[in-house]
């Protein structure tokens, strides 16, 4: 007996499309060019809690909620990314949103994707396709676990403490046993670089801990001194040319006159070097990080650029609280801890200047870093 030719996706009715879509896990919301719903899903209607009558056929600034952003900040309606996809053409990265259906209640939080259909590129997309998930559990266990987050660091910052000795001891134990190491076997020797690898990894992270704990606890006094921005910025290039080199990314340097810069020389060396290590590190083979740094009103401005993949709106401020990556497996694949900008932070606080990133998703980042000259400076 002949085996049926299968039937190809175009012979599907539009009710079968429709059914395909309503027996989704992930609730899916269906717009067209001017905001109006034409299409909900049964798990879009009972994540949000509308009836689907209320949600087809209506415009999306007509229904009656508010939105937040993932700080519970209220946002403008013109400001979902729905709409922002409705009026530039452009897929948005995905959010976190907080939907406020009930004012007594509190806010349902959802993560949300957007993708356009039928005209993708284009000034009027046909069709905008928003997928969405209730996180709200995920949210209320980041809000208690923010709330135990003293109790955290001080038991970090012990264990820290706590650490350091025993691991200076394995250091030494290893350095003690490198000679003897030459004549071991193959595996011998992959055992203990794995050993010697893994043991400075530690060493990284207890002493990046307890720097945070004692910048953030104000044990830590800066050396202030007059040094030109120009060397600094020279010293931290020469740090990461290497691995720059062996990735295939270019450093370019672009800056205005020498100006000098009252800082902790070391300290901001560091932020330097890790703002440009990591910029290193997220850039695609061929292509170019570029530091840039010029005058401001409140000292010297120094940029750090990449094309890499960019940082999501919600990240933006997350990356710079402990281990605040936006990918965890980002530890493994590209080094680190998550502990480099926090300590950045804390470093450029110290000295009165100012850190933050600006980034849109996939198409790079950009680290800013203000940091006061002499005259800048408060007397």
């Amino acid at each position: 007996m002949d085996t049926p030719a299968p039937k190809p996706l175009e012979a599907l009715t539009p009710e079968r499309l429709r059914a395909v879509v309503d027996v989704l896990d992930e609730g899916v919301v269906v717009l067209d060019s001017d905001g109006v719903v034409v299409l909900a899903n049964r798990a879009g209607t009972e994540v949000l809690g509308v009836p689907r009558d209320r949600l087809v056929g209506r415009r999306l600034t007509d229904l009656d909620w508010g939105i937040t952003d993932a700080d519970g900040t209220p946002l403008d309606r013109g400001d979902h990314p729905v709409l922002i996809a409705a009026r530039t053409g452009e897929e948005q990265p995905p959010a976190t949103l907080g939907f406020v259906v009930d004012a007594e209640a509190e806010p349902l939080w959802v993560d949300v994707g957007v993708r356009i259909l039928e005209g993708a590129g284009t000034e009027t997309p046909s069709l905008i396709v928003a997928s969405f998930r209730d996180v709200s559990t995920r949210i209320e266990a980041e809000e208690a676990l923010r709330a135990a987050g003293q109790l955290k660091d001080q038991i970090i910052g012990m264990a820290s403490h706590e650490l350091r000795t025993p691991l200076v001891s394995i250091r030494g134990a290893l350095t003690f046993l490198e000679p003897y190491v030459k004549d071991a076997d193959q595996d011998g020797q992959r055992l203990y670089e794995m050993a010697i690898r893994n043991t400075l990894l530690l060493e990284r992270l207890v002493t990046g801990l307890l720097d945070i704990e004692r910048l953030e606890g104000g044990r830590i006094s800066l050396e202030l001194e007059a040094h030109s921005l120009s060397a600094l910025l020279q010293d931290a290039m020469d740090v990461v040319s290497a691995p720059a080199e062996e990735r295939g990314v270019l450093l370019h340097r672009e800056d205005a006159a020498d100006r000098s810069v009252h800082v902790d020389r070391d300290r901001i060396l560091q932020v330097i070097t890790n703002l440009l290590s990591n910029a290193v590190k997220f850039s695609e083979p061929g292509s170019v990080v570029r530091v840039q740094a010029g005058a401001s009103e409140d000292g010297v401005h120094i940029r750090v650029h990449d094309r890499g993949r960019g940082i999501p709106p919600d990240y933006l401020d997350r990356i710079f609280e402990r281990f605040g990556q936006v990918d965890p497996s980002d530890a493994v694949e590209r080094g680190g801890v998550g502990l480099g900008l926090p300590i950045a932070r804390a470093i450029v606080s110290k000295h009165g200047g100012r850190i933050w990133a600006e980034s849109t998703w996939g198409q790079g980042s950009t680290f800013h870093l203000v940091l006061p000259t002499a005259a800048s400076r408060p007397a």
